[in-house]
């Protein structure tokens, strides 16, 4: 029976890579997913054929290696911008002789950070050299605007339709006598019209500060005679008379619905792929975890402590500061064992967990380090204190009756400390000396703490 989801609907199954890779390869032109430093992450078929290196080389390449400096330059800034913004980032550019359209869309992660951008590159040579072509002549523009796929317009002052091509009647199911004359506007949806009333307001802007004659390049939903909706890219300029007034627009309008279905399959794709690397992520978190935690206790094991207290003791070294070391060992535990049972010694470790755990601070190092001992590492922490912290433990337990099931057992601990810089400066010396501390307290009868004095300071010719 397959899975059934909270709608009610089946359930669909997760995205598997190879549909994620077969999306992104049915995407047009270049398509690429790469980090903030550039390494391309992902890729589809065109861009190997576009770069000229096969897909396991490319996947990995920094791609701003791709391109020479000047270009690398120019993509790092736009790469810049779409992460500081947070918005999609449209350029275009040419490069010897050849145009190019790119657009980066920034990918959230779930805690809203953009860690990579999914880049878009279209090859839009012959579109923009028609347009330089259109601009030449109005003879010119006629004959291309009739012979091209793409659709054309001309609007008058108010921005009525004067003339259309029949691409443009082919594309939206209108007749030209259902055009002409008429609003642009009508032709829009709402959110159309808002778009486009932001776009003249962005043209008056531009002509106050002195830019005439700029073309506008816009993405915006049009409307079929059947009322259906489809997104459309136009390409507008105005055209002024002798005195500076405006008297024409010339609009070039390209359906990109089709682009625009695969470029939200894509990013939805790619938040797929992101949630499956969180997923992922946190999984390798928790494995990693617990790989450094004792099962039973959930304190650190004795791995976390050979992988953290040089470290620890590097920066006691570098900043400054005494730590000290207590070696922590319960008396008589095997007893415990062979009269109660297991699980009642398992009782009894947890309740010594406790006890160290509690007021613990957030720097110190706190481990099972074997059987019966505990590890306990204090930055920060002189001897002394120490000592005193290491005797509140062991008047803590032996107030403690630790209950399981029908057994109620008491148990002492003994305890041994060595400290930095008082009896060594290095990590092997420091273990040995707290576990010798810890001997003598068992050699003295148990249930008490002893700890290594400072090393004397040398006497004699050599204190020179």
């Amino acid at each position: 029976m397959s899975a059934v989801g909270a709608s009610g609907h089946p359930a669909t199954p997760p995205t598997t890579e190879a549909e994620l890779q077969a999306l992104v390869n049915a995407t047009p032109g270049v398509s690429l997913l790469i980090d903030l430093q550039g390494t391309i992450m992902c890729a589809n078929l065109q861009s190997t054929t576009h770069f000229g290196i096969p897909m396991d080389r490319l996947i990995g390449t920094n791609v701003y290696a791709l391109f020479d400096e000047a270009t690398a330059a120019g993509r790092r800034a736009i790469v810049r911008q779409a992460e500081l913004q947070r918005v999609p980032v449209v350029l275009e550019d040419e490069r010897n002789g050849m145009y190019f359209r790119h657009s980066l869309v920034p990918a959230f992660d779930p805690d809203g950070v953009v860690r990579r951008v999914a880049v878009f590159a279209e090859n839009i040579t012959e579109r923009t050299k028609a347009q330089m072509a259109l601009q030449a002549s109005e003879e010119q523009y006629r004959f291309l605007a009739e012979n091209t796929a793409d659709t054309v317009w001309r609007l008058d002052s108010r921005m009525c339709f004067t003339y259309v091509n029949g691409a443009y009647l082919e594309s939206t199911g209108f007749s030209r006598d259902e055009i002409l004359g008429r609003s642009v506007m009508e032709f829009f949806t709402p959110e159309g019209r808002d778009i486009v009333a932001g776009m003249m307001m962005k043209r008056k802007q531009n002509e106050a500060a002195g830019l005439t004659n700029a073309s506008l390049r816009f993405e915006v939903p049009h409307i079929r005679k059947v009322g259906e909706p489809y997104w459309v890219e136009i390409n507008s300029n105005p055209i002024y008379d002798t005195s500076g007034a405006i008297v024409a627009f010339n609009g070039i309008m390209r359906d990109i619905h089709e682009r625009m279905q695969y470029q939200q399959k894509l990013e939805e794709a790619n938040r797929q792929l992101q949630e499956q690397l969180q997923e992922n992520v946190a999984l390798h978190a928790m494995l990693t975890e617990q790989t450094l935690r004792d099962p039973l206790t959930g304190l650190h094991n004795r791995r976390y402590l050979e992988e953290t207290l040089p470290r620890e003791l590097s920066r006691a070294k570098r900043v400054g500061y005494p730590m000290a070391l207590v070696m922590v060992d319960l008396d008589h535990f095997k007893r415990v064992n062979d009269t109660y049972g297991h699980p009642t010694g398992d009782a009894v470790l947890k309740a010594m967990a406790s006890i160290l755990l509690h007021g613990a601070r957030e720097g110190d190092i706190i481990c099972r380090f074997g059987g019966e001992e505990f590890l306990v590492a204090l930055p920060n922490m002189t001897v002394e204190k120490a000592l005193a912290r290491a005797k509140s433990w062991q008047s803590t337990l032996g107030k403690t009756s630790i209950q399981y099931g029908a057994f109620s057992v008491r148990i002492t601990l003994s305890a041994g400390i060595s400290a930095f810089p008082d009896n060594g400066a290095d990590v092997d010396t420091l273990l040995h000396l707290a576990d010798e501390a810890l001997y003598r307290a068992k050699a003295n009868g148990r249930n008490r703490v002893e700890f290594d004095a400072p090393q004397p300071l040398p006497v004699g010719p050599l204190a020179l």
